[in-house]
């Protein structure tokens, strides 16, 4: 089996955003994934006011880009208008659901 994601990709760079810089370089990744998710269905049925519907988005997305940032690769393009986070399937990390009570804590102070 290929590795692709090891492969040189001439546009996207893969990166780990050092600790102290998570929080500003963090939500400008955030903000775009959550407008990628903003329009569908479901999310339209569940929270059908589309301003709460983003926020609440951003908030998501936060708690995964946090644990992909701690635990996995984070792919982003130059520009940042593409974001792609990979997580390993090893013993050694955990599962985002493990430590969810933990992100959604953090994030609703």
């Amino acid at each position: 089996m290929i590795d692709h994601r090891a492969e040189p990709k001439p546009d996207f760079v893969s990166h780990s955003v050092p600790p102290a810089r998570r929080l500003s370089s963090g939500m400008p990744l955030c903000q775009l994934l959550a407008d990628a998710f903003l329009i569908a269905p479901v999310g339209d049925w569940l929270i059908p006011d589309l301003a709460a519907r983003r926020d609440v988005y951003v908030k998501y997305f936060g708690i995964f880009l946090g644990h992909g940032l701690s635990y996995g690769v984070v792919d982003v393009n130059v520009d940042l208008s593409g974001v792609a986070i990979w997580f390993p399937h090893d013993a050694d990390s955990p599962n985002p659901a493990d430590v969810y009570h933990h992100y959604l804590a953090w994030r609703s102070s």
